[in-house]
Formats: C-alpha cells, structure tokens, sequence
C-alpha cells in the first residue's frame, strides 16, 4: 500500500513521540522505509500538528484540514491551525521542527466531523459513540450526524460494508510505538490492552504510554532500543512459540530501527 493510502486509511497517527508515526507504520506497511515518511514531510504530503485531542498527529495534507477544523469546533481557542515544519537531527528525530501557519482555508467544521468520524469507523470500527469521542476528542453533537447511515449492531457502529474478521484468523506478533492510535482507539481499552497490564502501558502520573508488542491480538509486552540492542520485556512468560515469533520479529523491528 503507498504511503499516503495508509496514513489516509490511518485518520491520524499520534506524534508526542517523533518516531511513533514512523514505527507505526512500519508495523502495518510492508516494505516501508523511514525515508518515505521523511520525503512526505518535507514535500508537504504529509502533516505534523496539533488536532484531534490537542495533541500532535500525522496524516495526510489532504485529511488535516478536517482534522483541524472539527478540532477546533470541538475545543474552541485551545487549537490554532498550525503544523510543523519539515524535520531536525538525525532518526529518530528527536528535536522538534519550526511551526508554521497552515494557509489555506479551512472546511466547513460539521462536515468536516462527519467525514473524520466515518473514516475512524473505517479503520478502527467496529465501535460505540464513546470509543470514537475517545479518539477524536470531538463532542456528541459533532459525532452523531457521522452516524447517520452507518451499521449499528448491539450499540457498535461501522461502515455498512465493513469486513469483521473472524474470530479464530492467527493475529501475527506487531511491535508498536509508544501512543500507537490503535491502543487509543476505544474508551475500552482491553479491546486490546487486558485489563491486568494497563496501569503498567499508560504511566498516568506523566502521560506517558509504553512501546507495546501484541500476542495474538492484545499486548504482552514492552520494548526499547538501547543503543544497538533491543530490549524487549514481556509482562508474563510467553509460550515457546510466541517467544520465537516475538523474537522474530524483534529482530525485524532492530534491523528496519539501525538501517
């Protein structure tokens, strides 16, 4: 999938953490290389600013304009349409960019809701009005008319054609940044977090939220590279075969890390 595709179908990936965005897509995006979420910046493709949440995400230029504009409905004076500008230092890019003022103008801010809240359902759906307030930090006002048309089952919405897979299809091994937008996805976090390791995830004293990895399908673990090395931490001892594929994988991870 090109990369803009996949930030489009994403909505946004959350940014507080500068190589999150690109981690997070490396764990979805086959092939992907750092490089070209580094072009997409510096060309403009791609944008880093503060929207849904007040917080700095990822997506595409042509997706922030809603972003912005519902996000500054939902939270009026607390967001000015800003973005960051290009890239400083090396990977992984931990000094911040300039900012500058976006200058084209922005949407309608209702319709602009209702698309951002049917492209989160197309990718983090099937969900309850809550989950997607959670996500987008826009208002039930904002959310319902997004609604309109969707399937709803047992107070879950989606798309009308959106795929539900199977419960017994194998969810393989995914290291995942730190913020990763599907962790925040859903006011119910054990959708992916079991209810057991999530004051060990989100430190809630700092608001800060751990590198994860999953085992199929929630998250079993942490990770973190130090130096040449990663160093990976699972809450609880692995089954051998989850072990060998979480190694694995590791090893992709470290090597895609270091290139």
């Amino acid at each position: 999938m090109p990369l803009r595709r996949a930030l489009e179908r994403l909505v946004a990936l959350q940014a507080q953490a500068a190589f999150s965005p690109y981690a997070a897509l490396w764990a979805r995006v086959e092939g992907f290389r750092k490089e070209a979420l580094s072009r997409a910046f510096v060309s403009g493709a791609a944008v880093k600013a503060q929207s849904l949440r007040i917080t700095l995400h990822v997506s595409t230029a042509e997706r922030y304009p809603d972003l912005a504009a519902a996000s500054m409905a939902a939270r009026p004076g607390r967001i000015e349409p800003v973005v960051r500008d290009g890239l400083l230092g090396a990977w992984p890019h931990n000094k911040p960019s300039p900012s500058r003022p976006w200058g084209e103008p922005l949407p309608d801010a209702d319709a602009a809701a209702i698309r951002v809240v049917r492209a989160y359902l197309s990718a983090y759906g099937p969900a309850t009005r809550q989950d997607i307030a959670k996500f987008t930090g826009f208002r039930m006002g904002q959310i319902d008319p997004g609604l309109d048309g969707m399937r709803e089952r047992d107070g879950l919405w989606d798309v009308p054609r959106g795929a539900v897979v199977a419960a017994d299809v194998p969810a393989p091994v995914r290291f995942l940044p730190a913020f990763d937008s599907i962790i925040l996805a859903h006011r119910d976090r054990t959708r992916i977090v079991p209810a057991e390791y999530e004051e060990i995830v989100f430190n809630k004293k700092n608001a800060t939220v751990k590198n994860t990895f999953t085992v199929d399908g929630f998250i079993a673990g942490a990770w973190k590279v130090e130096g040449s090395r990663l160093a990976i931490e699972p809450f609880a001892p692995l089954p051998r075969r989850w072990r060998r594929e979480v190694d694995a994988e590791g090893e992709r991870l470290l090597a895609w890390w270091l290139r």
